[in-house]
């Protein structure tokens, strides 16, 4: 009786192709070269991107500053026009100039008096990490029933 004839298979063969130490190495090489160059790519864009936030942070601070300082002298201006109207009516230019002090130091006090509903981030009071307090309360508005 004859066996059956078997396909006769070197040993360490399992039917699929023996993968090539080279072309496995060559591959992983060629995989980080890959991934290397996606992270760096990743951390231009972030360098590009923050870049491109800071100036825009810059743009709009040097925009404020230039309407602050225009607005600034509208009203340095303004007051001085002012004082010198008063002054003619008043008869001195000197009063005149002391009314409109006077007028702009009250403005300021009543700004600085109502921080909580007037600019609140620019009268912040807090810690040395720059927290706002929050132990004042802002009176309430009871209702009568």
């Amino acid at each position: 009786m004859e066996t059956p004839k078997s396909e006769h298979r070197p040993q360490g063969r399992t039917g699929t192709p023996e993968a090539d130490p080279e072309g496995v190495a060559q591959q992983s090489r060629q995989f980080f070269s890959d991934i290397r160059e996606w992270v760096e790519l990743r951390v231009e864009l972030f360098q590009v991107d923050l870049e491109e936030r800071i100036q825009d942070v810059v743009n709009r601070m040097a925009q404020a500053a230039i309407v602050i300082l225009l607005i600034g002298l509208a009203l340095l201006f303004l007051a001085m026009a002012a004082a010198f109207a008063l002054g003619e009516w008043t008869g001195s230019t000197a009063l005149g100039f002391l009314i409109v002090a006077v007028i702009g130091f009250l403005v300021a006090v009543v700004v600085k008096s109502s921080r909580p509903r007037v600019a609140p981030r620019l009268f912040r009071e807090g810690d040395e990490s720059g927290a706002a307090r929050t132990d004042k309360k802002l009176p309430e508005h009871g209702h009568a029933e």
